[in-house]
């Protein structure tokens, strides 16, 4: 490693916490040895190192840089180091790590001893069952007076001669948790009878194997024998059970999945016998089902699926067939295979596998093998699966005015037409573009269709899918944004064809002798600009059904929050039509209603002017209503055009009784 002029080397502490002490004089010490390494991996013998520890409960730690630390039972310890470098080397600090402290429970009671014959070692020395670590014991340490300890595995002393025995259960570490040993205490073997022996022997096979073939033991040891029996040739046979004859000389259990024999409860001599089977020879091992793994998180820049293939061995009649292995490999590229499984009860063989696609490519085809044989052979029923994935990717979306259907104000009776069954789009919130995992889902069309839709922008993507057909998973793509247009409110009219041309007929029949026609577009060329921007070349007729030029793309990056465009539009509505009310008509009423000194002829033309003036104002708010105002407006917006249309009616009540006031006056 070659490093810059005045440039420090990294460094790294690594703790190594073992038992070693917890076996000395006083049997409470553990002992940590920190050793430093450079970050290429090479040991740092420059610098100092402190180790500091303290209980749990505690807030203060101790140091020490011995690496030995007092400890008591049944504790838990925080232990770090730092190392302070010279001018080569940086300061480091090492991750904090917990051990847990305990102490064996103590033996008094908790052991039984069996006699020897005279002159010889035929006594045992057991721990009973009941003793409270009994699960965490491996192994029992003992010494007789004036003579070293000696550790023997497992829970008996066996061929002890007479005398008295000093017994406690030796320190051991496991993981972070460290065993202080048990104190010692001490149990007689006694000079008398020869126990009675039993043995046990197994039944010879010439296609299993035993790993022990020949047991002994005694009345009084109780002692478990293990052993482990499998097929010499598993492709052949198997070991479908395990008995001991006499039964009720020896329990035994038997596991198949790991070939152990356990025997307990010794009575007298017994063998043990296998129960062998023969299996059928595969006729075909066939793939049965492909499926995915449901709820993983991708991305285009992340997309991995995990396959999980059933495979099925038979034999010439179809009959499912247990216990054979069946390898399997990812890849045909691959060297070597990847998985074996043995099939169940059923035939079944059961693999998992994880793959992935990138951009760069957007499509990749994987090629499964499924084989009796590691060697992949066509003589060992050699099966091939393809595996095809393919990346969506938001830029493929296309989406088109003239798909589009606008909703009416205060409903949600947008839609979307002529959908791919592949689009989704999000029913839950959007936050600054992004959608709020848990407020809703991912939904698709319903006869091609996306309904229910409010004014605004939406989220789309292509949907997630799994062609089981051809086995081809296709990726959900990352997300775009549409808006749904602004549609108008859907007016009563004797005539179907308003709507064409972008403009909208109205017969009010109110008049006793004739009707009014208003020719009201939304623009001369058709256009409608009240979405801020969203839709262009189309018209919004009067039914609320938005009409475009096709072969427009709608899909669209996030344009501005749309509870921002609320203010803009409404700074944009027409000045005249759509304010009735407005200062310069009630300049108008004020200006008549200065000229109440006329006389009586002129005071009632008066009234009747301001009569006409306030009907005026109430068609023209009625025109509103039905078609003028851009659905942009938001319903605060709406509630202060009617609070003005009430204001107006107020105004023109004042005045026309002002006007009445006047002519009364000039009558007398």
């Amino acid at each position: 490693m070659v490093y810059a002029e005045g440039e420090l080397i990294g460094t790294h502490i690594e703790l190594s916490i073992n038992q070693d002490l917890l076996n000395s004089s006083d049997g409470k010490k553990v002992h940590i040895s920190a050793e430093v390494f450079t970050d290429s991996g090479e040991l740092v013998e420059d610098g100092s190192v402190t180790i500091y520890y303290k209980q749990d409960t505690s807030d203060k730690y101790n140091n020490t840089t011995s690496g030995k630390i007092n400890v008591s039972a049944n504790k838990n310890y925080n232990i770090y180091a730092e190392f302070s470098g010279t001018d080569l080397y940086s300061a480091s600090t090492s991750e904090t790590r917990t051990i847990n402290v305990r102490q064996f429970a103590s033996l008094k009671g908790y052991l039984s001893a069996t006699s020897t014959p005279a002159d010889e070692s035929l006594g045992t020395i057991k721990l009973k069952e009941d003793y409270p670590d009994l699960g965490i014991v491996n192994a029992l340490t003992y010494h007789k007076t004036n003579s070293s300890d000696t550790v023997v595995s497992g829970i008996s002393l066996t061929n002890l001669d007479e005398g008295t025995y000093y017994v406690a259960v030796p320190a051991r570490q496991d993981g972070d948790t460290f065993y202080i040993s048990s104190s010692y205490q001490s149990i007689d073997v006694v000079e008398g009878e020869a126990p009675v022996k039993y043995t046990g022997k197994v039944e010879v096979d010439e296609r299993i194997s035993w790993s022990i073939s020949y047991f002994e033991t005694d009345e009084n040891s109780g002692r478990v024998y293990t052993t482990y029996v499998k097929s010499l040739d598993e492709n052949k046979y198997y070991v479908s059970d395990v008995v001991a004859t006499p039964v009720e000389n020896a329990s035994v259990s038997y596991y198949p999945n790991t070939g152990e024999v356990s025997i307990t409860d010794i009575k007298g001599d017994f063998v043990l016998s296998a129960s062998i089977v023969e299996k059928a020879a595969p006729a075909k091992i066939t793939v049965e089902k492909v499926s995915v793994s449901e709820n993983q998180n991708y991305s285009e820049d992340n997309a991995f699926k995990q396959f999980i293939f059933n495979v099925k061995a038979v034999d010439e009649n179809d009959n499912p067939i247990p216990n054979v292995k069946i390898y399997y490999k990812s890849d045909e590229k691959e060297v070597s295979f990847t998985n074996v499984r043995t099939t169940d009860e059923n035939g079944i063989a059961s693999f998992t596998n994880s793959y992935g696609v990138d951009r760069s490519s957007q499509k990749v085809s994987y090629t499964a093998l499924f084989a009796l044989s590691a060697d992949f052979k066509e003589e060992d029923l050699l099966v091939k699966k393809n595996i095809n994935l393919v990346l969506q990717k938001k830029a493929d979306l296309e989406l088109y005015e003239d798909q589009l259907v606008g909703t009416e104000p205060g409903t949600n009776n947008g839609k979307v037409t002529d959908v791919p069954d592949n689009y989704e789009i999000w029913t839950g919130e959007v936050h600054q573009g992004a959608i709020v995992i848990g407020s809703g889902k991912w939904v698709g069309p319903v006869n091609g269709e996306f309904t229910g839709l409010s004014t605004g922008q939406h989220i789309i993507r292509f949907g997630e899918r799994f062609d089981e057909a051809t086995t081809t998973f296709y990726f959900a793509s990352d997300y775009n944004y549409f808006e749904i247009p602004r549609g108008v409110k859907s007016v009563d009219s004797s005539d179907d064809s308003s709507v064409e041309n972008g403009s909208s007929t109205v017969n009010d029949s109110s008049e006793e002798n004739g009707s009014s026609t208003v020719n009201d577009s939304s623009s001369s060329n058709g256009d409608s600009t009240g979405d801020g921007g969203s839709v262009s070349n189309g018209t919004i007729a009067s039914n609320g059904t938005y009409s475009a030029t096709p072969n427009i793309i709608l899909i669209q990056t996030p344009s501005i929050p749309l509870a921002a465009e609320a203010s803009q539009l409404i700074t944009s509505l027409p000045t005249v039509k759509n304010n009735v009310g407005s200062s310069e008509t009630i300049k108008l009423v004020q200006g008549e209603s200065e000229e109440n000194s006329q006389d009586e002829n002129d005071a009632e033309e008066l009234i009747d002017t301001n009569k006409e003036i306030v009907s005026q104002a109430s068609e023209e708010n009625k025109n509103i209503e039905e078609s003028d105002v851009p659905l942009a407006l938001s319903n605060d917006t709406v509630e202060e055009g009617n609070g003005l249309f009430i204001f107006l009616i107020i105004i023109g009540v004042v005045i026309i009784g002002g006007s009445i006031y006047f002519v009364r006056r000039i009558r007398k």
